[in-house]
């Protein structure tokens, strides 16, 4: 962006961006009847204070160390419903001594 704004013009320099910014709000705008709405219901704060208290009380269970008991459903049921299953990773464990 400096380059063109030093070699070939200020018009040019801020017309790329322009045009980038425009064509990003098309995108933005064409695209927004198929979002999915759902309305909100009930409070964010229940809904927080939950998951607080469910990692307090699961705080000392232990981890099973064979990674498929981490799941709900067998891998059968996941190709029925189509739905994917989150491989187990260690990336971001949060590890006690």
């Amino acid at each position: 962006l400096i380059y063109v704004q030093d070699n070939v013009g200020w018009a040019l320099g801020y017309g790329l961006p322009t045009l980038g910014l425009a064509l990003s709000v098309l995108v933005f705008l064409v695209g927004t009847p198929f979002y999915r709405h759902k309305v909100p219901s009930g409070s964010p704060f229940t809904r927080i204070a939950q998951v607080l208290l469910a990692s307090i009380r699961k705080w000392k269970l232990p981890v099973p160390t064979d990674p498929k008991e981490l799941y709900e459903f067998s891998l059968e049921q996941y190709a029925e419903s189509k739905k994917f299953r989150i491989d187990h990773s260690t990336f971001l464990r949060f590890t006690r001594p």
